[in-house]
């Protein structure tokens, strides 16, 4: 008996262990950037991946160079889980500017309002991290074949 205990422990704290080090890889805030000349700002797409299992996703604006946001166009979170490459995002709640702004398209954080969610919305995507964990690259069968590359910014 106590060697059937220790054979299933052990499988136990491996595929634990197997899981924890696939999160492991995805915590942290990611980032990807580009200027909006149209506007003058720097549009921010970042997620954030917290190990509780919830994340954070911030599409924003900032000034080019700085690292706080100016505003925000959108604020999603949720909760996310991972099996191998696959990486399903669950939204529970969506904070998004009141709907009479529309120029600049975005507000700062405390003027955001919460905007309903179905419960069942998840979106599953492929993700890939470099080999040095410098870089996220999401793709959703909706996006182009490269995808999205976001940049680690916590590190």
């Amino acid at each position: 008996m106590k060697r059937l205990l220790a054979i299933v422990m052990t499988l136990a704290f491996s595929c634990s262990e197997k899981e924890e080090t696939l999160n492991s890889k995805l915590l942290g805030a990611w980032e990807a950037a580009y200027f909006a000349e149209d506007l003058g700002f720097e549009s921010v797409n970042r997620y954030i991946f917290l190990s509780d299992g919830s994340y954070f996703y911030e599409w924003g604006y900032r000034v080019l160079g700085e690292t706080e946001m100016t505003g925000y166009h959108n604020i999603w979170t949720g909760i996310y889980l991972t099996a191998g490459d696959q990486l399903s995002l669950q939204t529970l709640r969506v904070f998004s500017p009141p709907n009479m702004v529309t120029q600049p398209p975005f507000v700062p954080k405390d003027q955001l309002e919460e905007k309903s969610v179905s419960p069942s919305e998840t979106n599953r995507f492929q993700f890939q991290i470099s080999y040095d964990r410098s870089t996220l690259t999401v793709r959703h069968s909706q996006m182009d074949m490269d995808g999205a590359t976001f940049q680690r910014v916590d590190e």
